[in-house]
């Protein structure tokens, strides 16, 4: 896998309470491994001092702690319908975010601290820029000949319009709604363009990111 090392690992975490979200961070931190991280609820520091390795953990909850028409809530059932499974270990295997699954809470990210990091920005274009190669290649070409040949047969372009469909597809109604809010208005997309070009070491990047987008917010538009 390409591309840069990941300087912290989100798990969404389907909890009852807050009471509950607190037990099992305190069960965390009791094993050893982990620390608090006392400027985010949500955080903590896994530390491996054998091997001097550290590296922020983002506990994210949802099912009953998440709610109101004002947030963006991603139901149980369809986190879990659109995760992916992936063996960590022999006797270990876990539910990942699929790559929709992704776009869609750094989209929600973004959203919530682009005026602090263009971090979440940088992420976007990389999911858009790589979705075509991450074995959609074949199924551009046998089940959306239409959408590449509308771009020309370019497979960035053809590969984030159909991150967009996905995306769509994994929301509900009111989220997808609430997604497709956070991209609606040109200021929107031109100061997500700007971030993704920041993260890029060359600066006529510019028109080629604009078109990634755009591809992409055509996509997230396409089942209306």
């Amino acid at each position: 896998q390409s591309g840069r090392a990941a300087r912290d690992i989100d798990f969404g975490i389907a909890v009852e309470n807050w009471d509950q979200f607190a037990q099992l961070k305190k069960d965390l931190v009791a094993t050893g491994d982990f620390e608090s991280d006392r400027r985010m609820l949500q955080g903590l520091i896994y530390q491996d001092p054998a091997i001097d390795f550290s590296i922020w953990v983002h506990l994210i909850p949802f099912r009953r702690v998440a709610a109101g028409d004002s947030t963006i809530t991603w139901p149980p059932s369809r986190a879990l319908a659109s995760s992916v499974s992936m063996q960590i270990d022999e006797n270990l295997r876990t539910r990942v975010a699929s790559a929709p699954g992704l776009t869609l809470l750094k989209l929600v990210a973004w959203s919530d601290r682009s005026r602090e990091t263009n971090k979440d920005a940088a992420d976007l274009y990389r999911l858009l820029t790589a979705y075509a190669d991450a074995g959609n290649t074949d199924r551009l070409y046998d089940q959306d000949m239409e959408l590449l040949e509308a771009v020309g047969f370019d497979m960035e372009l053809a590969g984030a319009e159909l991150l967009g469909r996905d995306v769509a597809r994994v929301c509900s109604r009111p989220v997808l709604v609430q997604t497709r809010s956070l991209l609606e208005s040109e200021p929107d997309i031109e100061h997500l363009v700007r971030q993704m070009v920041q993260s890029s070491t060359y600066a006529e990047a510019m028109p080629m990111v604009e078109r990634m987008v755009n591809s992409f917010y055509r996509g997230l538009m396409k089942n209306t």
